[in-house]
């Protein structure tokens, strides 16, 4: 026998963004909770938006209200909040572009054979046209030529994702949130 799962409406408040095509949709709730030092201030916010639907759940704010936390939030530690590892991407040209480096430096320093920098250059070349960079790191050939260290060779870049959301919907609303929220008891 199982416990019955408890169920409770809660309200949360929500603010409709637009910007030409894009949109966004915001939710929070927020509320204090007390412990040794006071009442601490708690926020989960959830995202709905043309550049994907996320949440994170702050348990812990301060003392000061949830708008004046969400406000002084930085794009890399909100958005990687966010999205986590899709903050930064594996940047496949990138990777490529140092891969490519890399055995030519391997070449001259007469670390690695013709035969096995040229197999590992032309499986990397299939990545050129679209082909999937998780799918060639796992060649034979790779791994010949940069033995296990090949996934330390993997770049990243801040996904267009994250800087478009912040830039466009992000940083307006937590405008508007000072203006609107900053005379209000929140």
């Amino acid at each position: 026998m199982t416990d019955a799962t408890a169920i409770e409406r809660k309200p949360a408040v929500a603010w409709t963004l637009r910007n030409g095509y894009d949109f966004a949709e915001i939710f929070v709730r927020h509320g204090q909770r007390r412990d040794r030092s006071g009442p601490n201030t708690w926020v989960a916010v959830s995202i709905v938006s043309s550049y994907g639907d996320w949440g994170y759940f702050w348990s812990n704010c301060g003392h000061r209200p949830w708008w004046c936390f969400l406000a002084d939030l930085n794009r890399q530690y909100a958005m990687e909040k966010f999205m986590g590892a899709g903050y930064r991407p594996a940047s496949v040209e990138a990777t490529l572009n140092g891969m490519r480096a890399n055995l030519i430096e391997r070449r001259r320093e007469g670390c690695l054979s013709a035969e096995d920098a040229r197999e590992a250059w032309d499986v990397l070349a299939l990545c050129d046209g679209g082909g999937s960079l998780d799918a060639v790191m796992h060649t034979a050939s790779v791994t010949r030529a940069f033995g296990d260290c090949y996934f330390d060779m993997v770049r990243t870049e801040v996904s267009p994702h994250a800087i478009g959301f912040w830039e466009r919907f992000w940083t307006p609303w937590v405008a508007h949130l000072r203006e609107t929220e900053g005379g209000a008891d929140a």
